[in-house]
């Protein structure tokens, strides 16, 4: 997958993201085959299924075109945020340009998301996919995949048995300036990630958090840094969920340690755990899916980050419509599946994201302060890690639709007997079909069509 250059702001590599979401990221792969009771006999012939596939195939690609624009305006703001953030503080830009310069790319992308259409059919926005709104501002609807089914008013129950926690750990001993003039380094430690700080001479308990806060940031450790009211060091993870532990330790001192030079293991964070619709879901932090087989709910994702007041507590819900087009996948079109494109707009891009500024989705992003702009950054790489995934579903859509138009069309040149119904192309016919498929179809495929001659 792409690597986007220093993420020194957090930890937003391919692992970190697909670790709450990759289940699902591949909600097209294995969509739902409906058998037609009834089938048209205009619809039977092969050319006509050929060309609905053409034009699902031309679908994609129109998205997938119009995903790489926003991934371009993305790669400007997180550009134009790090070059910023790299000044010294004489020369930073002001924060009304920042605002504005991100103001501007994000209309760009709110336009382009609710614009991009292929044949009249709006691409980007839910209408050729999974629309959702929820009873509650606390609760988010994030993705719905291709077997999502639509639901009736007010929509399917969400119902909460455990609420999604970070990771946490509180220093053993106090924030003092005897410990901190005792205490040489302080080191962190979550994934592969290791902060290592180095205390300063005559350090402060109010400086000592800010720089080893500021460290954390420096070297992508998604981590918030405070003092207790018993001054103890309090350190939260910002993502919540049972991968979002981690371990500190400090050499000389309690500041961390219980033992000094011995690591102190974080409480663990805990995922969400419910059910949607009355189908089982399983949680990644506070993403709450629904599992794969359910007969609504398979693939539906919402995000929730509260707290409930008791177990089995019905938090409200999500009423979603299903948008996807049927394609068809056998010359009689008796065999159909759905393609279903996932909703990209602002309010649904980094949705789910925590940071220290309170930014709720991609949307929401501003440059008031340098924490403001890292937070900025976190959700813009997120959201371009999110486009590549989804960028890879929809190729990987098209290699499909583009295989089986191949198959059809080998099926319909092969000679036939003469008692065969299947219609047989002349020669000149089958190169003309041919030609038009290979402006479609990657190298690999060609060597398939091309074989055929």
């Amino acid at each position: 997958m792409k690597n986007y250059g220093n993420q020194n702001g957090l930890d937003l590599r391919i692992i970190e993201f697909s670790r709450r979401v990759e289940s699902a990221l591949s909600l097209s792969r294995g969509d739902p085959i409906l058998q037609k009771d009834y089938v048209s006999p205009v619809n039977q012939g092969r050319f006509s299924v050929i060309g609905k596939l053409e034009a699902s195939v031309s679908m994609l690609q129109t998205a997938r075109i119009n995903i790489e624009k926003l991934k371009s305006w993305l790669q400007e703001m997180k550009e134009f945020l790090e070059k910023d953030r790299n000044r010294s503080n004489w020369a930073r830009v002001p924060s009304s340009v920042i605002n504005n310069f991100l103001s501007d790319r994000l209309s760009c992308i709110k336009v382009t998301t609710e614009t991009a259409s292929f044949q009249g059919k709006k691409l980007l926005n839910g209408d050729s996919g999974v629309k959702g709104e929820t009873s509650d501002d606390h609760i988010r609807f994030i993705r719905g995949s291709a077997r999502v089914l639509s639901s009736e008013m007010p929509g399917y129950p969400i119902t909460i048995y455990q609420s999604a926690k970070p990771g946490i750990l509180v220093g053993s001993g106090m924030v003092s300036e005897s410990n901190l003039r005792n205490e040489s380094i302080i080191s962190i430690t979550s994934g592969v990630r290791e902060a290592r700080y180095r205390i300063k001479e005559n350090e402060v308990p109010e400086k000592f958090v800010e720089n080893l806060q500021q460290c954390l940031l420096d070297n992508g450790i998604d981590i918030s840094v405070y003092r207790t009211k018993d001054n103890h060091l309090f350190l939260r993870h910002n993502q919540l969920g049972s991968r979002s532990n981690f371990q500190g330790m400090s050499h000389h001192t309690n500041l961390i340690s219980t033992v000094p030079g011995e690591y102190k293991e974080a409480d663990p964070g805990m995922d969400i755990e419910g059910t949607i619709g009355s189908e089982k879901a399983h949680g990644d932090g506070g993403f709450l899916i629904g599992n794969k087989g359910n007969k609504k709910t398979d693939g539906l994702i919402i995000y929730y980050d509260g707290l409930i007041d008791y177990p089995g507590q019905i938090i409200g819900y999500v009423h979603v419509k299903q948008n996807g087009i049927l394609v068809p996948l056998d010359a009689s079109e008796h065999k159909m599946e759905i393609l279903s494109i996932p909703s990209i707009t602002l309010d649904i891009l980094a949705a789910g994201v925590n940071n220290n500024s309170g930014f709720s989705d991609l949307g929401a992003i501003k440059g008031n302060t340098e924490l403001e702009c890292q937070d900025s950054i976190h959700l813009i790489i997120w959201s371009m890690t999110y486009l590549d995934f989804l960028i890879d579903e929809l190729k990987w859509k098209e290699k499909i639709y583009v295989d089986r138009a191949v198959e059809l069309l080998r099926s319909t040149i092969s000679p036939q007997s003469a008692e065969d119904d299947m219609i047989y192309l002349s020669k000149d016919k089958a190169k003309d079909m041919v030609t038009q498929l290979k402006s479609m179809l990657t190298p690999v495929t060609v060597m398939k069509v091309t074989a055929w001659k």
